[in-house]
């Protein structure tokens, strides 16, 4: 997987791997903005959820791609695999 994500053209995809799955749903907003490296400005899930939205909103208009990888995403509680689902 890391092979992988070295050879993306960094210039059309950002790539972001979580490897800890033992996350509720509002940790894993956390741990995907915190993995894609963008800064953030509040704690809540409506100011964690417009952060990540504004970030993804910035790479479109960039013709650029988010990839996010969840090593183990199997293990996510039902709720955080339901926060995902609502973030795609």
């Amino acid at each position: 997987l890391r092979t992988l994500l070295d050879e993306l053209d960094r210039a059309q995809v950002v790539a972001a791997q979580i490897v800890s799955t033992q996350l509720e749903s509002g940790d894993l907003l956390q741990a995907i903005i915190t993995a894609f490296g963008i800064p953030s400005n509040g704690s809540t899930k409506a100011t964690l959820i417009s952060t990540l939205e504004a970030f993804l909103m910035t790479l479109a208009t960039q013709g650029r791609r988010a990839l996010l990888v969840i090593d183990e995403a199997q293990n996510l509680e039902i709720r955080a695999i339901e926060e995902l689902r609502m973030l795609s």
